[in-house]
């Protein structure tokens, strides 16, 4: 079994991450610094992104908010999942058979502490 546990930056909600128009959607420039970011911590690491976790995983997010404004849960965990996979952490969000997310006290500047399992 793998266990991974990473500080990953506080990630701008789903509405900065994807922008849209003209009938599609992308990735906006907020997500595609947050994306970068997220790159380079697992490269920090050691983590190689040519060799992805291929089985199923659990993934368990404790969420630090940088400010009191509220913030829903879901917004942010789309970019979390989609940045660990752009990352090459690994191949498919199917992959993810189960997720917990639990906000805690604010911090300055925020953060996520990221645990991520395998389950294969």
């Amino acid at each position: 079994m793998i266990e991974i546990r990473l500080k990953l930056p506080y990630p701008p909600s789903v509405n900065h991450y994807w922008k849209h128009g003209r009938g599609r959607a992308w990735i906006g420039e907020k997500g595609q610094k947050y994306r970068k970011d997220v790159r380079n911590i697992l490269l920090i690491d050691g983590f190689d992104p040519y060799k992805p976790i291929t089985g199923n995983i659990k993934i368990d997010v404790y969420m630090y908010p940088p400010d009191r404004r509220k913030r829903d849960a879901d917004n942010i965990i789309k970019a979390v999942f989609d940045a660990l996979q752009h990352a090459g952490l690994y191949k498919d969000d199917y992959q993810i058979t189960g997720f917990a997310v639990t906000r805690l006290e604010r911090v300055a500047g925020g953060y996520l502490d990221v645990r991520i399992m395998s389950l294969d």
